[in-house]
């Protein structure tokens, strides 16, 4: 089973060389999971433009908390993010692959 490009660019060269010597079982069960969890930039952008809420988005509420008790830096912060958001999701993408990788190799 081919590994498609868009998983190969969320994950870490350590996740995607183990996922290279896996099964197509294994593989298709990883794909599935990675597919159900990653999240989107467009949603990232959504939730940071209308509601403030893009670091709750990925589970981070410890830093939504911060960026709410701030007020998002007074804007400035608010508006870095605009920058960040790509990288601030794919790093998201990434630290997951790696849990679903940790979780499918503990259980083999």
């Amino acid at each position: 089973m081919r590994i498609p490009k868009n998983i190969a660019k969320q994950t870490s060269r350590v996740v995607y060389d183990k996922l290279v010597d896996m099964t197509d079982d294994q593989k298709r069960s990883f794909m599935e999971e990675f597919y159900r969890k990653k999240k989107q930039v467009r949603f990232g952008y959504i939730f940071w433009f209308l509601f403030g809420l893009h670091y709750a988005y990925i589970g981070r509420w410890g830093m939504q908390v911060i960026f709410w008790i701030t007020a998002g830096g007074l804007g400035i912060w608010w508006l870095i993010d605009a920058f960040r958001m790509t990288g601030i999701i794919r790093d998201h993408n990434t630290d997951m692959s790696t849990k679903i990788m940790k979780d499918m190799v503990a259980i083999v």
